[in-house]
Formats: structure tokens, sequence, C-alpha cells
């Protein structure tokens, strides 16, 4: 009887493959209530908070006692990734900015709030020189203390593969966050009509 896509460019897919149907777009709603974009008021200078998983310790004999410590002092700017990331979400993609932000010692962290399709041995988790943070599974409710505390300035969408929308990306800009996103599918089309990345 009809068809809905959640965005243009997913309707302009359907249409190259399907020439007869005409979809209607009409974007996807989110309830934006459960995401607060500071952390709580207990958490101010301090611990997270239990439901929250503690950031890894640095190597033995660093001066600074957890990851957020560093983050707030060593003057990189640091770019989060949110979600699990597989092949087509971007992971290899992430590796290799990473790859080539430590190759040119740019002063960046790459902060991923989710995980990748590469298990790791424990969560909250980062490499040796801190260029990659692993922060883990996450509820959609920590998100805005999460990117607060690590101290995010943007948001990397690394996709490989066109999304059809991105729940993800309403969060983040929910949270004030702009964001880097590939030149293709619904990313794209979301950036550019509203500017904010």
């Amino acid at each position: 009887r009809f068809v809905v896509a959640p965005t243009r460019s997913v309707a302009d897919t359907l249409t190259r493959y399907f020439p007869e149907l005409r979809a209607t777009v009409i974007p996807h709603g989110i309830d934006l209530g459960r995401i607060r974009s500071s952390p709580p008021a207990a958490v101010d200078g301090g611990s997270l908070p239990a439901a929250m998983p503690q950031p890894a310790p640095l190597e033995a004999g660093s001066a600074t006692p957890s990851m957020f410590a560093v983050e707030a002092a060593d003057g990189r700017l640091v770019v989060g990734v949110v979600g699990a990331l597989g092949p087509h979400k971007g992971a290899r993609r992430l590796e290799r900015l990473v790859a080539r932000a430590r190759e040119r010692s740019l002063p960046l962290r790459f902060v991923l709030i989710g995980y990748t399709d590469v298990a790791r041995a424990a969560y909250p988790w980062h490499d040796p020189d801190g260029t990659l943070v692993v922060h883990g599974p996450y509820d959609r409710a920590e998100l805005g203390p999460l990117l607060d505390r690590y101290h995010v300035r943007l948001v990397l969408f690394p996709a490989a593969a066109p999304e059809t929308f991105s729940y993800a990306l309403s969060e983040v800009w929910a949270l004030g966050r702009p964001v880097v996103s590939p030149p293709f599918g619904a990313l794209r089309e979301r950036v550019e009509a509203s500017g904010a990345g």
C-alpha cells in the first residue's frame, strides 16, 4: 500500500532497483529523554558511578592513575566513535586512522565508546601510547557522561558502507557534538542538511 524510507538516500536506492516504487521519506523518531549531556553531580571531578566501568589504568609507573586523567592533561584532541563497529561500520577504517595518527605523531586520541569485531581481553582497553581507547559496551543513558568524561570534542562515523539513518548520529547531536562522516548514504544526507558536521 505504501513505501516509507527514513532518508532520501534510502528512497533513491529503492527507486534505483525498483523503479516502480515511490517511497515517502519519514525520518525515524527517537526518544532522546534518556540521554544526558553532562555527568551527574556525584561524579563531578571524582570517579565514575558504579554502573559505568572504570577506565583501564595506564602502564605501571605512570604519573596519572587513569585514562581520564591523561585525557584532561595531555593536550590531545579527542575524537569519539560510538557503537559496535564491524567492517561495514568502519572498524578497519578506524584502525587505519589510528595507525596514521601514530605514524605522523598527531596529537589525537580516538575513543571508541562501544567495541569492534576484534575481541579485547577486558574493557575498557587502550593501546600502550593511548592513541586508541576502547571503552566497551555502554547503556544509552551513559553516552553523555562518557563523552564528557573522555573529553570528546567531535565524533567520527567511519562507516565503510552506506547507513540508512543512524540513531547514534541523532544521539550524538542531541549531546551537542559535531560529527565527521563519509560522503555517502544517510550520514552525508543528514550532515549536509544540518550543517552539524
